[in-house]
C-alpha cells in the first residue's frame, strides 16, 4: 500500500457497495470485492481473468474466455458502474477507486478536494499541493501504468474542453419545409430509398400489389411509373449507389439464414456477388445494414459470425474480398443490425440492439476506437441517414413512444429532435446528395386481433377490433379476460378486453414513457407482468388489474423480456442477456430478493406450461428451427419439433396442454409467416393460417384459451408503404 491505511480503501469499498447505484446488482459488488480485498492482501496474481470467472461467477475450472467473455462483459459494466457512482452521489467522496482498463487490478486514488476534514479542505484551499498530492495511488499499480493514465486523463481533458466549446456552439437545426409529397404513391409496400449521387433518381424494393417477393427498383425524379432493375425470384431488400452512380448494391435473401450481397449495373443490368452473409430474423421490416463508402472501394455489410455471437458490422473490400470487422458488440446483445458511412467516410452511424440506439464509431473500427452511444434514452431506431455537412445523423426512431417518425441528433451527442412525424410511421430516411431533400418510408398499416376456433370445422372472427395497431395478446388464467397491446389511445398502451365481448378498456397510462411489451398474467388473475422499453433498456413490471397501477420489478441496463408466472405465483421467470449471454433467470414476484440465473441454455423466445411445470423455448445455434422442451422440475429436455424455417420474433410461441403453437417463415422470404399446431404426443402438425404480408416483429405475439377452444393472434388487416419526398431546410 502507498500513502494510505487499508482501512480506507476498505471504507470506500463498503461505501460503494451500500450505494443505491451498486447494491441493486449483487455482481457488480461480488466483481469488485474480490479485486479490492485480493489486491489489498497483495495477491495480484490472483486479480485475473479464469480466477475471476471460477471465483466471482461460479465457472468450473475449465472455464475457457475464449468461449464465454462473462468476465470481459461485466469489467465494462463494472467500469461504467463505477463512473456513474462518482459522478453523482459519491463526487465528494475521499478516495476513488477504479479498475483500469486491460486488466483488473484495482487502482485507488485520493481525491484531494473531496476531503470531509473541513480542516484539511482549507489548508488545500490555501496551500498549493505538491503535483503528487491531487492524486495519489493507494493500491500498487506498475509505474509504465501511472504514465499512461497520466497521458490519457491528459487527452481526456483535452477532449472535454473541446466538448464544452462544442456544446456552446449555435447547432444548426434541420426541419421539412412544406408538405411531404409521395413519388408514386403506387399500391403495394415501397421501401428502402436510396439517392443516386447526381440527386436524379431514388432506388428502392418494391412489393407490388399481388407480387411476392419484394423487387429493386429505381425511378427518375418527375417520371410516375419506376423500372425494374432486378429478375431474381428471391426477396430483395436494401438498394444502396455506388458513388459514381453507375452500379446499386442490394441485398437478395437465401436459404439456410443467408443473405448475398449483389453488384448490378444500371446500363446492362449484369449482376457481380460480393459474397454471401448471414444474419439472425430476417424478414421484410428488419434488414441487414448495407452501405456503400463515399470513395467507392467498400462495402460495409451486417453479418453473423456465428450461431452464438452477435450481428456485427463488417467492411468488404471489393477488390480481394476482405472482410474487416468493424464493431464488436457486446455478447448477449441482438448487435449491430444497420450502418451508414458520413459523407467524409470517416465514421458510421449504426443501430445496436434489437429495438436499438444509435451510435457512431470511426471507420477505422470499434477496436481502436471505442463506439459511442448518441441516444441513451431512445426508443428504438430503423433507418439512418446523414446530414450532407456530417453535422447531424437522421433516424426513424420512436421517440415519445408515439408513432415512428423522423428524427435527429447531432454527431456530438445530445437531445433528439424531431425533424418529420406525422399520424402515420416514418421510418428510413434518406437525405438527397445536395442536402436539399429528404425521402422517407411512409408505412400506412393495421394490425387486428383474430380468433381462431380450434373446434370442428374452425372458423375466425375479430376480436376487439380497432383503426390501429393491436397485438401481443394474453389470455387470463380463467379465460374470461385478454390484455393486449394496443396503439388505439396514441401510445402503446396495455388494454383489456372480456374475451366473450368487443368491448375494450385501457388498463396502463404510460403516456409514452416507455412501452410494454410481452404481457402475462399472474396464476391468481390479479396482477400482468410485462417487459417495458425505457432509457435504453428493457425492464420488467407489474400493473394491477383492479386499478392500473404500475410497479417496477427490475432496474437494469439489460434486455429483460418475456416474463411468465411460476405456477404458484412466487417467481417471475424472464430472457435476460444480464449475465453477457441470452439465458433464463428467475425473481421473486413480490420484487423482493435479487434476480437469478436459471440454466445456460440460451432460449430466446420461450413459453411455460403450468400443468407440466415445462418451458417450451427455440434452441440455440444450429441451421434450423428446434423447439425443445425442459423440466422445471427433474432438469430433463427432449425435442419436439424440428424444421428448416424460422422463428422470427419473441412471442411466436404459445402453448396449451399438449398443443405446441409456433409462427414460422422462410428465411428466403420473410415476408409470408404460417401459424403451425404440433402435438407433442403424436407428433402431428397442422398448418392453421396464413399471412402475408408478415407481421413486424414488433407487432407479433399469440395466445390460446385455457381450455384450448381458441387461439388469438394479430394479423394484418391493412400494410401500405411509399416513398414520401419533403423539401429539406435548416
Amino acid at each position: 500500500m502507498i500513502g494510505a491505511d487499508p482501512t480506507d480503501v476498505q471504507a470506500q469499498l463498503e461505501r460503494i457497495a451500500a450505494s443505491p447505484a451498486f447494491s441493486a446488482s449483487l455482481r457488480a459488488v461480488q466483481f469488485l470485492r474480490f479485486c479490492v480485498e485480493q489486491s489489498l492482501k497483495g495477491n495480484y496474481d490472483q486479480i485475473k481473468e479464469t480466477t475471476l470467472a471460477i471465483e466471482v461467477f461460479g465457472r468450473s475450472p475449465g472455464y475457457d474466455p475464449k468461449a464465454d467473455p462473462i468476465v470481459r462483459v461485466h469489467a465494462k459494466r463494472l467500469r461504467d458502474r463505477l463512473d456513474s457512482y462518482y459522478a453523482a452521489e459519491g463526487a465528494r467522496d475521499p478516495i476513488r477507486i477504479f479498475i483500469p482498463k486491460g486488466g483488473y487490478i484495482p487502482c485507488a486514488v485520493r481525491h484531494l478536494g473531496s476531503y470531509c476534514d473541513t480542516e484539511e479542505r482549507q489548508r488545500a484551499r490555501e496551500e498549493p499541493a505538491a503535483p503528487e498530492a491531487d492524486a495519489q495511488p493507494i493500491l500498487r499499480l506498475p509505474a509504465v501504468h501511472w504514465i499512461l493514465w497520466a497521458a490519457l486523463l491528459a487527452a481526456l481533458g483535452a477532449v472535454l474542453l473541446a466538448v464544452n466549446i462544442s456544446a456552446h456552439k449555435p447547432k444548426r437545426v434541420l426541419s421539412v419545409q412544406g408538405a411531404a409529397l409521395p413519388l408514386n404513391a403506387s399500391p403495394g409496400m415501397e421501401q428502402n430509398p436510396s439517392w443516386s449521387p447526381d440527386g436524379k433518381s431514388i432506388a428502392f424494393s418494391w412489393i407490388s400489389e399481388g407480387q411476392a417477393p419484394s423487387r429493386i427498383y429505381f425511378q427518375r425524379i418527375g417520371d410516375t411509373a419506376p423500372t425494374r432493375l432486378t429478375g431474381s425470384s428471391e426477396a430483395e431488400y436494401c438498394p444502396v449507389w455506388s458513388p459514381d452512380g453507375r452500379q446499386i448494391a442490394f441485398i437478395r435473401y437465401l436459404d439456410s439464414g443467408l443473405f448475398e450481397v449483389v453488384r448490378i449495373s444500371i446500363d446492362d443490368h449484369r449482376e457481380t456477388a460480393v459474397g454471401q452473409f448471414s444474419f439472425d430474423g430476417l424478414q421484410f421490416y428488419e434488414q441487414p445494414g448495407l452501405d456503400w463508402s463515399p470513395n467507392g472501394k467498400s462495402l460495409l455489410v451486417a453479418d453473423k459470425p456465428s450461431p452464438t455471437a452477435p450481428v456485427r458490422l463488417v467492411i468488404v473490400d471489393l477488390a480481394t474480398g476482405n472482410r474487416r470487422p468493424l464493431t464488436t458488440p457486446p455478447p448477449g446483445s441482438a448487435g449491430d443490425l444497420e450502418g451508414k458511412f458520413s459523407p467524409d467516410g470517416k465514421l458510421v452511424a449504426f443501430h445496436r440492439g434489437g429495438l436499438g440506439d444509435l451510435y457512431v464509431v470511426s471507420s477505422n473500427g470499434e477496436n481502436l476506437n471505442p463506439a459511442r452511444r448518441l441516444t441513451p434514452d431512445n426508443p428504438g431506431v430503423h433507418g439512418i441517414a446523414w446530414s450532407r455537412d456530417g453535422r447531424h445523423i437522421l433516424f426513424g426512431s420512436m421517440e415519445g413512444g408515439h408513432g415512428w417518425g423522423i428524427w435527429q441528433v447531432s454527431v456530438d451527442g445530445g437531445a433528439p429532435a424531431p425533424v418529420l412525424t406525422g399520424s402515420l410511421d416514418l421510418t428510413w430516411p434518406a437525405v438527397s446528395p445536395d442536402g436539399r431533400h429528404l425521402a422517407v418510408e411512409q408505412q400506412d398499416f393495421v394490425t387486428n386481433l383474430t380468433a381462431i376456433s380450434l373446434e370442428g370445422s374452425g372458423g375466425e372472427h375479430p376480436f376487439a377490433p380497432s383503426s390501429r395497431q393491436d397485438f401481443a395478446p394474453a389470455y387470463s388464467p380463467d379465460g374470461k379476460q385478454v390484455v393486449f397491446l394496443s396503439t388505439r389511445s396514441g401510445s402503446i398502451e396495455l388494454w383489456l378486453a372480456k374475451s366473450d365481448s368487443n368491448v375494450a378498456h385501457q388498463l396502463s397510462q404510460l403516456n409514452g414513457n416507455g412501452f410494454p411489451l410481452t404481457p402475462s398474467w399472474s396464476p391468481d388473475g390479479k396482477n400482468i407482468v410485462f417487459a417495458i422499453r425505457r432509457r435504453g433498456a428493457t425492464n420488467l413490471a407489474v400493473v394491477s388489474v383492479a386499478d392500473g397501477t404500475v410497479r417496477s420489478l427490475t432496474d437494469t441496463p439489460d434486455r429483460n423480456i418475456s416474463p411468465f408466472y411460476d405456477t404458484d405465483g412466487r417467481y417471475i421467470y424472464y430472457d435476460s442477456n444480464a449475465d453477457g449471454m441470452e439465458r433464463i433467470w428467475r425473481v421473486a414476484a413480490d420484487g423482493t430478493g435479487r434476480p437469478e440465473e436459471m440454466f445456460w441454455d440460451a432460449p430466446w423466445t420461450f413459453a411455460f406450461s403450468r400443468p407440466t411445470q415445462s418451458i417450451y423455448f427455440q434452441s440455440p445455434g444450429g441451421e434450423g428451427l428446434e423447439i425443445d422442451a425442459l423440466d422445471l422440475k427433474t432438469g430433463a429436455r427432449r425435442q419436439v419439433f424440428r424444421s428448416q424455417e424460422w422463428l422470427a420474433a419473441a412471442g411466436n410461441l404459445c402453448v396449451n396442454g399438449s398443443k405446441v403453437y409456433v409462427l414460422v417463415s422462410r428465411k428466403s422470404d420473410p415476408s409470408h409467416q404460417k401459424l403451425i399446431s404440433i402435438d407433442t404426443a403424436s407428433g402431428d402438425t397442422a398448418v392453421l393460417k396464413n399471412f402475408a404480408p408478415a407481421l413486424p416483429q414488433m407487432y407479433i405475439g399469440f395466445t390460446v384459451s385455457p381450455n384450448g377452444n381458441t387461439l388469438i393472434v394479430p394479423a394484418m388487416e391493412r400494410f401500405d408503404s411509399d416513398i414520401y419526398m419533403a423539401a429539406l431546410g435548416g
